[in-house]
């Protein structure tokens, strides 16, 4: 019985060791395998209980994502913890035959020793003891995953160095042989960047479709994140074969039976490309006075020779031309000659479809030719598609809608959508995002801002300054800049940059106005209404418009574009519910990575909600010597609007209460009864509230408002 217990313990212990060994490569994978990331992290007081407790968090098992370097210090851990277990096992095995038979390894060897403890029945007897052994040794060394974890990064940073420049030479190899044509446009700073790309990405792909617009999703915004991105769409960057004689006049020749579009493509190449359109039945009717010439060969000649002259005349002019008639075998040949004498290059294009398709269609206008005449005709265009020579001017309409056809001839008579490649990048330090630059070499630029964010990792707020600033020194083109951010305003009034400084200022839109689920204002003379809530959005806004227009998009486009905005889970949006009593429960969610001016913008427009207001939030991370001004800022913004606060951890929960007093509640999201609480208190709300979830919000708690949907 005593066996069965301890075999159970060791399979806990070899269950815990897994979890263990999974939790501590999704820490270091999430910190980017950062040493001062994680010293930031181990600073806090839940980051240091996690070196020791034996359950981390919530969930059963961690998911790190797979990669050549978890597996490698995967390996790493095993291994050390394999052979730190046969160590201990040997300095037990010696101990506890020592224990049994004092005298025994001074006469003996240590296996005659363990022979002679196997057979007889001395203490607990040897399986028992063997099997105490091995629990103790698993657990020493599953307490020590965190040390193989840490060993293992520092062995895998050497290939993993090497790796990085490789992949950052096959990024750089991929952009200097980009079509150059591709605009390049890079966004950075301390605060909103995911806001204004995820706007920005929305505006160009309305104008240009999402297969002309390639950017990094979510927070993949570091800077070998990027160079993976770019390896991974070197088909995006490959330069297109242009399309034949796109710098030349095109002269279009559509042909075909009756009824299978002819005149109605042309018009809309007309109408929709600026072509000069010339149609044979209206010059026709204005030489001959007739509807059909069928059968005269001399008004025949008249009426192609009257016709390619005026389309050689406009093509001399350098304008784009297109005729449609129907142009059999021997009218084919007359076009083949007239343009040969005139050095003409004309682009013939034969529509066909089905014959019954092309007897309806004639049967339905005002002036018919007869199902006769309509099958005659049909009938010799099928004999000239049997011939090779003709097969390639051959295009099948059936089924296809007019504007289908259009599409399928775009490319080839118009200049294909620009192609724009639009990345947001992070830093912790100087130097990381000019790596990144000077491999892109973006033509355009955006810096949303700046602030103390992550100001512990770069040491000082002047290397946060620099480091952003990195992107405008490698813009070749223009950088747009947030001139109402003291610090961005600053940086960019000291340096002298390639690219022309564009400062972009809030006071360019009029009458901005906030309402619970959308921001609208004014500017360039249209009204813009973005489908978020929030004032602070207006200035991300206005540096994407102002990228927009560069590129050549209308601000009565931009302002037809914006409305259409999804909601973002990334950024603050607002969901009204009806919860228990309360039937005007409005939550707020901001629920992606936290930054000082963000999470105080947000409090700023929490604070116009009417009604009870409940903050939920959670310390901020890696603003060094920043932290506690920063917090006392965002506990006395709270308390300016009369906020109730449940903060989620520990940390800075004493600044909290000196501020906030009863208002400021410390809820441990790992206790069920707490939760439970919380649940309750919401569920029987009786007057109208808002509440703010600010940050990474554990599911548990959100799952709170899911429930009650």
């Amino acid at each position: 019985m005593l066996n069965i217990l301890f075999i159970t313990i060791i399979g806990l212990i070899l269950a815990l060791a897994a979890r263990s060994l999974l939790w501590h490569l999704q820490s270091w994978q999430i910190r980017e395998y950062r040493f001062d990331r994680m010293l930031s992290y181990l600073r806090t007081k839940q980051g240091f209980r996690g070196l020791f407790t034996l359950w981390f968090k919530p969930g059963i098992l961690p998911r790190p994502k797979k990669s050549s370097r978890v597996m490698l210090i995967s390996l790493v851990a095993i291994m050390l913890g394999y052979l730190l277990f046969l160590t201990l096992m040997i300095i037990f095995g010696i101990w506890a035959t020592n224990a049994t038979y004092p005298n025994c390894l001074n006469t003996n060897s240590l296996y005659e020793c363990i022979q002679q403890f196997k057979s007889d029945d001395a203490l607990l007897g040897w399986k028992t003891s063997m099997l105490i052994g091995v629990s103790m040794a698993l657990l020493v060394s599953e307490r020590l995953i965190w040390l193989y974890c840490i060993i293992g990064i520092l062995l895998t940073a050497i290939p993993a160095r090497i790796q990085r420049k490789r992949t950052f030479a096959q990024a750089k190899q991929v952009i200097e042989n980009a079509d150059p044509s591709i605009t390049k446009i890079g966004i950075a700073g301390s605060f909103g960047k995911s806001s204004t790309k995820e706007i920005l990405y929305h505006l160009l792909t309305s104008e240009y479709g999402t297969e002309n617009v390639l950017y990094n999703p979510a927070n993949e915004n570091h800077e070998l994140a990027i160079a993976r991105l770019i390896i991974k769409n070197k088909d995006f960057f490959s330069p297109l074969d242009p399309p034949s004689e796109s710098n030349t006049p095109h002269l279009v020749i559509l042909s075909g039976p009756i009824g299978t579009g002819k005149s109605t493509i042309a018009k809309g190449m007309a109408e929709e490309w600026g072509y000069e359109h010339i149609c044979f039945d209206s010059v026709k009717q204005e030489l001959f006075g007739e509807k059909s010439v069928h059968g005269d060969k001399q008004k025949h000649a008249q009426l192609y020779t009257e016709c390619l002259t005026r389309a050689e005349a406009l093509i001399n002019e350098g304008k784009n031309v297109v005729t449609d008639y129907v142009i059999v075998k021997n009218g084919l040949k007359r076009i083949e000659d007239f343009c040969e004498a005139k050095d003409l290059n004309p682009d013939i294009k034969i529509l066909f479809t089905d014959r019954e398709t092309t007897i309806q269609r004639d049967s339905e206008r005002d002036l018919s030719f007869g199902a006769e005449y309509v099958t005659e005709i049909w009938n010799e265009f099928a004999d000239l598609k049997k011939e090779k020579q003709y097969q390639d001017l051959f295009i099948d309409t059936e089924g296809k809608s007019i504007k289908e056809t259009l599409k399928s001839l775009y490319t080839t008579y118009h200049t294909p959508n620009p192609k724009i490649f639009l990345f947001e990048t992070g830093a912790y330090r100087r130097g990381e995002i000019q790596q990144i630059a000077e491999t892109v070499k973006p033509e355009i630029g955006i810096l949303t801002g700046l602030s103390q964010q992550h100001i512990e990792l770069f040491g000082s707020q002047r290397n946060i300054q620099l480091a952003k600033f990195e992107l405008a020194e490698n813009c070749t083109k223009k950088v747009f800049f947030n001139h109402d951010n003291a610090l961005t305003a600053e940086i960019f009034g000291e340096k002298e940059i390639e690219a022309v400084k564009i400062p972009i200022s809030q006071t360019a839109a009029e009458d901005i106005q906030a309402q619970e689920d959308s921001t609208s204002f004014k500017a360039y003379g249209e009204t813009f209404t973005l489908p978020w809530p929030g004032k602070f959005f207006v200035q991300n806004t206005l540096l994407c418009l102002e990228t927009a227009r560069e590129l050549g998009i209308s601000p009565k486009s931009l302002a037809t574009y914006l409305p259409k905005l999804p909601v973002q889970k990334r950024a603050l949006h607002s969901v009204t519910r009806k919860l228990g009593n309360s039937d005007t429960l409005t939550v707020l969610y901001d629920l992606y990575s936290q930054n000082p001016d963000g999470t105080l913008k947000a409090i700023e427009h929490f604070g116009k909600s009417e009604g009870n207001k409940l903050f939920i939030g959670m310390p901020l991370l890696e603003l060094g010597s920043e932290s506690k001004q920063i917090h006392e800022q965002i506990f006395s913004s709270l308390k300016k609007v009369d906020a109730t606060v449940f903060w989620l951890k520990p940390d800075f929960h004493a600044l909290g209460s000196k501020i906030l007093g009863e208002k400021f509640v410390l809820l441990n999201p790992r206790k069920p009864k707490e939760i439970e609480r919380l649940a309750m208190d919401i569920q029987n709300l009786s007057t109208p509230t808002t509440i703010l979830l600010e940050g990474r919000i554990p599911q548990n708690i959100l799952d709170i408002f899911k429930t009650q949907e």
